[in-house]
């Protein structure tokens, strides 16, 4: 089967709808992401975050949290390292992820992301 590969300016425009493929680049996944059984989570921050900005959202359980950075065009939290680039708010918190808060200011992390 030959996937289709897209430049990451063209996975950046709708990130949510994207996914990094290891060795291979951006693809559009040929399903959408479901909605998972939570109905009241919250993942959005309490105010319009800046396009950028960087902020810390919980997975359910007890995992640690992760920092996320807005991208504001498209409405949705990037990762790094995951295969998906993005997922909105209320993906998020239909799967129990919640947000925390924003990050410190000058936090710029990469490769991990895991330090908070």
């Amino acid at each position: 089967m030959k996937i289709a590969v897209y430049p990451r300016s063209a996975a950046m425009k709708d990130p949510a709808n994207f996914a990094f493929i290891p060795d291979i680049g951006y693809a559009r996944p040929t399903k959408p992401l479901p909605k998972g059984p939570v109905k009241d989570g919250n993942c959005a921050a309490p105010f319009p975050p800046e396009d950028g900005s960087r902020h810390l959202i919980k997975p359910p359980g007890n995992h640690e949290a992760l920092f996320a950075t807005w991208h504001a065009k498209s409405g949705v939290w990037l990762f790094v390292g995951g295969r998906r680039l993005g997922f909105t708010p209320d993906y998020l918190a239909s799967h129990g992820w919640t947000y925390l808060r924003a990050a410190p200011l000058g936090t710029v992390y990469a490769a991990g992301e895991r330090r908070h």
